[in-house]
C-alpha cells in the first residue's frame, strides 16, 4: 500500500491518558506509600492496538529502567513509588512514517486536598485528560489503520465526556466560575452607581436651568 499521503485529509482519535493511584495499608520496605498505574484509553476505554504500535513511559530517574515500553493492549504500566513527578507518554503508530506523539502527564498520587490518612487506603485517586491525536494528511497506510476501527466485541457506549474532567480542573472551573459571579456582581454595582450618578446630574442639571430662567427674568 502507498506511503504517499492524503492531501487535504484530517483525521482524529480520541484518547484518555493518566493515572490512578491508591495509598497502601503500610509502606513498603523501600518507602513506598502508594501503587499506582499510568495509562492511555481510547475515548470510551476501547483497544487503541488498531492504529498505535507501542508506547513508552518515561519515569523519574530514581526507576530502574527509567523508560518501559509496553506493545500490546491494555497501553498501562503499573508501580509503587511515595513522589509525584512528571511522566513523559511517547505513542508510536504502526506507519513509522507518522512521527510519535508526545504527552507529559503529571502524576498524582494524592487527592487535591493533599492529605491521606490510613483510613484512605485503598481508596482510588484518578487523574486523566481528554486529547485527540491529529493525522494531518495521514499515509494511505496509516488512514487504513485508523479505518480499521477498535477490535471485534468492542461495546463502543457513548460516556459522559465529563468525567475526563480531572479534580484539579473541576476546582479550576469552579473557581473560574466564582471569579466571574464577583465580576458580575461588580459590574453590576457599578452599573447601578452609575445610574445613581446620571440621576444625580439631572438633578443638578435642572436645578442649573431652573436658577438661569430665574435670573432671566
Amino acid at each position: 500500500m502507498s506511503n504517499r499521503r492524503q492531501k487535504g485529509v484530517i483525521l482524529e482519535r480520541g484518547i484518555v491518558y493518566g493515572n490512578s493511584a491508591t495509598l497502601l495499608a503500610r509502606p513498603t520496605d523501600n518507602g513506598h506509600t502508594h501503587k499506582w498505574t499510568v495509562y492511555v484509553r481510547g475515548l470510551y476505554g476501547e483497544d487503541i492496538s488498531y492504529f498505535v504500535r507501542k508506547i513508552s513511559f518515561k519515569l523519574h530517574e530514581s526507576f530502574s529502567p527509567q523508560t518501559r515500553v509496553v506493545d500490546t493492549h491494555p497501553f498501562e504500566l503499573t508501580e509503587t513509588g511515595w513522589g509525584e513527578f512528571e511522566i513523559q507518554i511517547r505513542l508510536f503508530f504502526h506507519d513509522p512514517h507518522e512521527k510519535p506523539v508526545v504527552l507529559l502527564h503529571p502524576l498524582r498520587l494524592y487527592p487535591v486536598e493533599g492529605i491521606t490518612t490510613e483510613r484512605d487506603a485503598g481508596k482510588l485517586v484518578v487523574a486523566e485528560r481528554y486529547d485527540e491525536v491529529i493525522f494531518n494528511e495521514p499515509t494511505h497506510v496509516m488512514a487504513n489503520q485508523l479505518e480499521l476501527g477498535p477490535p471485534a466485541g468492542y461495546d463502543a457506549t457513548p460516556t459522559d465526556s465529563s468525567k475526563y474532567i480531572s479534580e484539579v480542573e473541576t476546582i479550576e472551573l469552579r473557581q473560574i466560575a466564582e471569579a466571574e459571579a464577583a465580576v458580575c456582581k461588580q459590574i453590576e454595582a457599578a452599573q447601578q452607581k452609575l445610574a445613581q450618578l446620571d440621576q444625580g446630574l439631572l438633578v443638578l442639571n435642572r436645578e442649573v436651568a431652573e436658577m438661569e430662567a430665574e435670573r432671566a427674568r
